[in-house]
């Protein structure tokens, strides 16, 4: 990523955590996106903690 937009911290194209993914996810919706699709980079050490976890984050950000 780093070659193709050096000019981007990483971190704003692929963020590291629920907080950050909370965060950039706000930052689309206040700048009017709606649409957003999230998945791991790793594959989780399970999906069901990883559904349950995603549930519990970043679905109360829904309008």
């Amino acid at each position: 990523m780093r070659r193709r937009y050096p000019q981007v911290d990483p971190e704003r194209l692929l963020p590291v955590g629920w907080d950050a993914a909370r965060s950039l996810i706000a930052e689309y919706l206040a700048a009017g996106m709606s649409k957003f699709v999230v998945h791991p980079v790793t594959t989780p050490g399970g999906w069901p903690d990883f559904f349950d976890a995603f549930a519990a984050e970043l679905m109360p950000l829904e309008t």
